[in-house]
């Protein structure tokens, strides 16, 4: 049977167990063509949120067969308005009052998350949109504001002997002393496994404020920064310099 789409296959090897939840999240937020139930008032529109036995469900489908499918099933004739939107938006804008966000309610690869789940899936909302940033080189005042306040992963080579562990540096094949930075946890999972596999060590992780982050790594001895050097987002390498505007925000922060 030939498969549905990218994001329906992906919903399905959740089920089956072929995906795990790292890899599934990956999937959702960058997908970027989701349809969600919504009316329209005086040119606005306003998401619907299934409200049932004092629950609040947000209702999203993956594609027009999908949400087809679901009116289908539920024996609704009339037309639906939907707004068609990205993972991205989604997931970093879900709503505290929610009792949780249904995936093609009703269908067979369908999924549900509880609001206790929702911090991690905006925290995933908002690593995309740092990617998105990075890779676009954007140096604006609000691209600042959203690196500073992004946590990120940065990973530790434990000592030999005896002392401290160490930062990881990404590969460089010109011999530069590059820290490894990761936005998500996927993009730090392939790093830290191929690493440990290399080193013959576990790498520890450990999510650290982007000012933080930023503000201490421009103080190291180091030539620059590399985000997600080994995938699946694309990599970005900035300079040292990068940290500049990091480094000001502190300062500020504390005066």
């Amino acid at each position: 049977m030939p498969s549905l789409s990218p994001i329906r296959d992906a919903l399905k090897g959740r089920h089956s167990t072929r995906l795990d939840d790292i890899d599934l999240l990956r999937t959702l937020v960058e997908h970027g063509t989701w349809r969600v139930p919504a009316e329209t008032s005086e040119g606005q529109h306003r998401l619907l949120v299934q409200e049932r036995a004092g629950e609040r469900w947000l209702q999203i489908f993956t594609d027009g067969a999908a949400l087809e499918q679901h009116l289908q099933a539920i024996g609704h004739a009339e037309d639906l308005a939907w707004i068609e939107t990205t993972g991205e938006w989604l997931l970093s804008n879900l709503a505290d009052d929610l009792t949780g966000l249904a995936i093609n309610p009703t269908l067979p690869d369908g999924i549900r998350f509880l609001s206790e789940h929702f911090p991690s899936l905006r925290s995933w909302g908002r690593a995309r949109a740092v990617e998105a940033a990075l890779v676009e080189r954007r140096d604006d005042e609000a691209t600042v504001s959203l690196l500073t306040e992004s946590a990120f992963l940065i990973a530790f080579i434990p000592p030999d002997g005896g002392g401290a562990p160490q930062i990881a540096l990404a590969p460089d094949p010109q011999g530069r002393q590059l820290a490894a930075i990761f936005t998500a946890p996927d993009t730090a999972r392939i790093f830290t496994e191929a690493a440990g596999r290399a080193l013959g060590r576990k790498l520890t992780l450990q999510s650290v404020p982007g000012g933080e982050l930023f503000a201490n790594l421009g103080r190291m001895p180091l030539d620059g920064l590399v985000f997600n050097c080994l995938g699946p987002s694309d990599p970005v390498a900035v300079t040292l310099a990068f940290t500049l505007a990091f480094s000001a925000e502190a300062s500020e922060a504390t005066d």
